[in-house]
């Protein structure tokens, strides 16, 4: 992963993200349901022990910023319909180091102790996303339409279009950020138009 891919700039611009591996969970629905936070939980809850377990094996690494991908299923923008029809992947990026069957091995310790609901809906998937355009969105998640609409200009005077889902990297923790402080860097896979 390159580090621009994670550099916060208010401008749109285009840039290549190579292919990445990904502790994910997948899900629907409202971000307010329980359902989304036990999700929130399991993935927290996953990442953490395969974290320090790499630490013990002498493979340290920084857990990297909360990353989501979301769509709907007409496929619509997600700020035109209610959340209760929305679709989500939440990931953390995972470094060379780490392998799907040292997830696997993780999992086996954490399903012993059963507390975590949602460990079905974890998986290993790999994030080829390609070009991208992307900006930094300062605010509240329900006010970024006027960013969206910045880097749909961009899309449009460089003659791109988005050819994938909308997605999300959280600079951030909402539930200790006020709302008109929270960083977001929004992306989009794009592509040139015919």
């Amino acid at each position: 992963m390159t580090a621009q891919a994670y550099q916060p700039r208010i401008e749109p611009r285009s840039l290549h993200i190579d292919p990445v591996e990904c502790l994910m969970i997948q899900g629907y629905g409202s971000t307010l349901s329980p359902f989304f936070s036990e999700c929130l939980e399991t993935l927290f809850g996953v990442a953490f022990p395969l974290k320090f377990h790499q630490k013990a094996m002498g493979n340290s690494f920084d857990l990297p910023h909360l990353e989501g991908i979301w769509w709907t299923e007409n496929g619509k923008p997600v700020s035109q319909v209610r959340e209760e029809e929305w679709h989500w992947k939440l990931f953390f990026t995972m470094p060379n180091t780490v392998e799907k069957y040292m997830l696997d091995q993780t999992l086996d310790r954490i399903e012993e102790k059963g507390r975590l609901k949602q460990l079905h809906r974890l998986d290993w998937m790999t994030l080829n996303e390609g070009m991208v355009v992307q900006a930094l969105h300062l605010g509240a998640y329900a006010q970024e339409r006027g960013t969206i609409a910045r880097m749909q200009l961009y899309m449009e005077l460089n003659n791109l279009e988005i050819c994938g889902h909308h997605h999300e990297i959280y600079l951030n923790d909402p539930r200790i950020t006020n709302k008109d402080q929270l960083r977001t860097i929004l992306r989009y896979p794009v592509r040139q138009r015919d």
